[in-house]
């Protein structure tokens, strides 16, 4: 069964939802030879537009995982995302914004799973990420079943949950690490930093994600040509919803401006 939302259609995922870890709730491996989507919020997602996305989504017919602010990616009065698993690392985003995530997940017959790295208040029915902080991309940590490396990052995280899924193949799209014509995020800039130096901190965790997910066979793709992530390839969404394979859609060099970085960024706005 499907439901409409908005203008396109999400097939069920029966999925667990009682509290316990990665390991114990059974996602290991539980989406084994499926498509994979993370969707992150910064301005790749922006450039690609809801239009585009939803095609590669009826194509795709992929699972879905987002995190934080995703939901309102496309803003009012538009087609908005929706996933079949949410992410949270932060407490203080959740305590900020629960009843918004509350509405926009009740709003749908089918409720996503959350995943939280911390004991929600009110009480939900979540997974726990169950992060280890102290274990991060210097230390070049291997692939274990159901561990999560520290990436500083919620896209990160649910790349890693996506990997222990056992999907043949991820996608990802606004994991960006960067500003892109001065907009932090998909809908303009609405950052305590608005050049974005968080993004510097983030890169080490995505470039090592693709060797500590080469054990398990699963390929991580990225949909966004303005990304600063270099060891995750990019394709062509378009190639792709023209019909030709993965192989067949890798970027080679860069077609558009990457991302700026903090310090590019802060050089930029002092030059204006």
């Amino acid at each position: 069964m499907s439901r409409m939302h908005k203008g396109w259609r999400i097939s069920r995922v029966e999925a667990p939802r009682w509290q316990g870890t990665i390991t114990s709730s059974g996602l290991i491996g539980r989406h084994k030879g499926r498509v994979g989507l993370v969707v992150a919020n910064g301005p790749s997602l922006g450039l690609v537009g809801p239009d585009r996305l939803f095609r590669f989504i009826e194509q795709k017919k992929p699972i879905i995982l987002g995190y934080n602010r995703m939901w309102e990616a496309f803003g009012e009065g538009t087609r908005n995302i929706y996933c079949h698993y949410f992410g949270v690392l932060d407490a203080s985003f959740w305590r900020k914004n629960y009843r918004k995530i509350e509405a926009w997940l009740n709003e749908h017959e089918h409720r996503p799973t959350l995943l939280l790295h911390f004991r929600p208040s009110p009480t939900q029915e979540y997974i726990n990420l169950h992060l280890s902080e102290g274990m991060q991309a210097k230390q070049k940590p291997r692939y274990m079943p159901g561990q999560i490396f520290n990436g500083f990052n919620g896209g990160n995280a649910m790349i890693q949950v996506a990997v222990h899924m056992g999907f043949s193949d991820v996608f990802i799209i606004g994991c960006d690490c960067g500003t892109y014509e001065g907009q932090t995020h998909a809908w303009g800039t609405r950052e305590i930093h608005p050049t974005y130096r968080q993004g510097d901190r983030f890169l080490p965790g995505f470039n090592h994600l693709p060797e500590w997910a080469e054990p398990t066979g699963v390929r991580l793709w990225n949909l966004s040509l303005i990304s600063r992530i270099t060891a995750i390839p990019k394709v062509d969404i378009d190639s792709l919803l023209a019909g030709n394979r993965v192989d067949q859609s890798i970027v080679e060099g860069q077609p558009l401006p990457l991302a700026m970085s903090h310090s590019e960024a802060v050089a930029a706005r002092n030059a204006n």
